[in-house]
């Protein structure tokens, strides 16, 4: 698709969008700590591409009738969207659904995310372009290097639980590679349980868990530093989880990330963020009675888009999954 020409005039007249000057391919994280002017790097080099890039995903999941006529039966269109950042990944989807369920739809659209400067733009192009919808904003503030998944699950289930609400649509885009960082995450092991810094290098080497001490003088613990991904493993898991207990019937979970090394354990051995969707997502599919099938089986894709009416053209490789949502007795069926 051509990126909207009046939405790209938007972001570079009215929101200040910037264009950096750097390669085309470095790669963007820790977008929760992101300052004003990184946001607006982040709007006018990232936006355009995950806009078209919904688009054209959900462009050819509509091609199946049974979610295309269960989404045009709907009087309003529910959307959560987890990470959403300025919006971008949701306004290439109902940019999408003007165009095809018409412009009187309505949409209610929840969104969790931690960086301000980000949801600032959030507000101003749903305003401006998507007048039938219906905003919610919901912050949520988590730093992978100092919290584990468990404090992640609970803050999110949280937020959920009070919303109350299922989903027609749940996007979580660009988001759990900032779970799987690869900072190192400190923590402090009892001098009381363990005797020495052998026995707690001994303990994590069963778990495939490298060890790294800090020497610092401290008479009740021994002080390690472990790296994030594996403190902070099954983060997609957590996904299709949430999924299952917020979508509504024939509802649409879409998962994407950038493919890169979490590198989590040493160069000899690196590890991508395909592989940790693909095993999380199939433990869980294979081992939880779930109303969840997969569309699109975990995969790395590259695209390569021009944009006759914005500022770039780029190649990326990405990963990742969309699944459905079905009734129990209509999964049961078909077994």
């Amino acid at each position: 698709m051509k990126f909207p020409a009046e939405i790209d005039d938007f972001l570079f007249d009215d929101l200040n969008a910037l264009m950096s000057v750097k390669s085309t391919n470095y790669i963007v994280r820790k977008t929760y700590l992101f300052n004003d002017v990184r946001a607006k790097l982040y709007l006018g080099k990232y936006y355009p591409r995950t806009f078209c890039e919904l688009y054209e995903i959900f462009k050819l999941i509509l091609k199946q009738d049974e979610i295309a006529n269960s989404l045009r039966s709907k009087e309003i269109i529910k959307i959560l969207d987890l990470g959403c950042g300025p919006g971008c990944a949701t306004h290439g989807l109902l940019w999408l659904f003007k165009e095809t369920f018409g412009c009187e739809k309505k949409y209610e659209v929840y969104c969790i995310d931690g960086n301000e400067n980000m949801t600032a733009d959030l507000h101003a192009i749903t305003e401006r372009f998507f007048p039938n919808t219906s905003l919610r904003l919901e912050k949520l503030e988590f730093d992978p290097t100092k919290e584990n998944i468990d404090n992640f699950k609970a803050k999110l289930e949280k937020i959920l639980t009070e919303v109350d609400e299922k989903f027609d649509i749940i996007i979580v885009s660009k988001f759990i590679n900032e779970v799987y960082t690869e900072d190192w995450h400190e923590r402090l092991y009892s001098k009381t349980k363990y005797n020495s810094e052998k026995s707690i290098a001994d303990n994590n080497r069963n778990f495939g868990i490298p060890t790294t001490f800090i020497k610092d003088k401290d008479d009740d613990f021994y002080k390690i530093v472990v790296p994030s991904y594996q403190y902070n493993k099954g983060a997609y898991k957590l996904m299709l989880e949430l999924s299952n207990k917020y979508l509504d019937k024939c509802g649409i979970l879409y998962i994407s990330d950038p493919n890169i090394c979490v590198n989590w354990v040493n160069n000899d051995n690196d590890i991508y963020i395909n592989e940790l969707m693909k095993e999380e997502i199939q433990e869980y599919l294979n081992h939880v009675d779930t109303i969840l099938q997969l569309l699109i089986e975990p995969t790395n894709r590259c695209f390569d888009i021009a944009y006759e009416n914005s500022r770039e053209r780029f190649t990326k490789h990405e990963a990742f999954i969309s699944a459905f949502s079905t009734s129990d007795s209509e999964r049961r069926k078909g077994e």
